[in-house]
């Protein structure tokens, strides 16, 4: 799936049940995400990743942040509470049009659609964390690894990112499944399938990179891997992990 193709797949699913796009859990499917208890769930989840800095000894500079991959702006608004100054960006219109719906922080917290994995909207050196939780698993890897690097490029010297990748799939017959649909030529297929038979708006496609190959992404872009943490944020067939690293003062 090309950006232009990534783009409108969650224009639709941005216009169809948007909040259920963002978090798949079951029992909220078909618009039945209370959306307090929606953005609940971010602050939640932005909560559990200061915890972790913490105990890494970590302190991100309290100025800017980026939620890549924003969405509705569930950790958007949740790390305003937390920073001066937080940007959202996504790459479908309708779901930056959501966000904007939904700020509760006015001006502080501002949302930017994107249109290149080169990430052009953001100035060099100029964010102190950035965050990006469930979103890199649903763009093809050829893609993934460009926005990696224009996050680390958008890193102030010193500054901080977290950003979760699945790795793998498990090794179970249902893993071994995914492997094959994860596949970039078997997507579209799948998709068009899910469409037409299933009715369905849009379809979130599942890639993985491998976590020697993300680290090893991370330091060439400049950043130095300071903790990674197994997560369950790809679902029970796949092993994903998330990154915790540092941009080094030469990044």
């Amino acid at each position: 799936m090309n950006l232009r193709d990534l783009r409108d797949n969650w224009e639709r699913l941005g216009s169809d049940d948007p909040l259920w796009a963002i978090l798949s859990r079951a029992d909220r499917r078909g618009g039945r995400w209370d959306p307090q208890d929606f953005f609940a769930t971010g602050r939640a989840e932005v909560a559990e990743i200061l915890t972790w800095l913490d105990a890494a000894g970590i302190t991100p500079q309290r100025g800017t942040a980026l939620d890549f991959g924003c969405g509705a702006g569930r950790l958007t608004n949740a790390l305003a509470d937390h920073f001066a100054e937080v940007v959202g960006v996504d790459i479908a219109p309708a779901m930056v049009a959501l966000a904007e719906r939904f700020n509760h922080h006015g001006p502080g917290c501002r949302f930017v659609v994107h249109d290149s994995p080169q990430l052009s909207c953001l100035l060099d050196d100029s964010i102190d964390f950035v965050l990006s939780l469930i979103v890199l698993q649903h763009i093809e890897p050829r893609y993934a690894e460009q926005y990696v690097r224009a996050m680390v490029r958008a890193l102030r010297p010193g500054g901080v990112m977290v950003v979760q990748i699945p790795s793998h799939t498990a090794p179970t017959v249902k893993g071994a499944l995914r492997r094959v649909l994860a596949l970039p030529r078997v997507q579209p297929l799948l998709n068009a399938y899910r469409r037409v038979v299933e009715r369905r708006a849009g379809a979130m496609e599942m890639y993985a990179i491998r976590r020697p190959r993300v680290e090893q992404l991370l330091r060439d872009s400049g950043a130095e891997v300071c903790d990674v943490r197994p997560c369950t944020s790809a679902g029970p067939t796949w092993r994903s992990f998330r990154y915790l690293v540092r941009k080094g003062s030469g990044g």
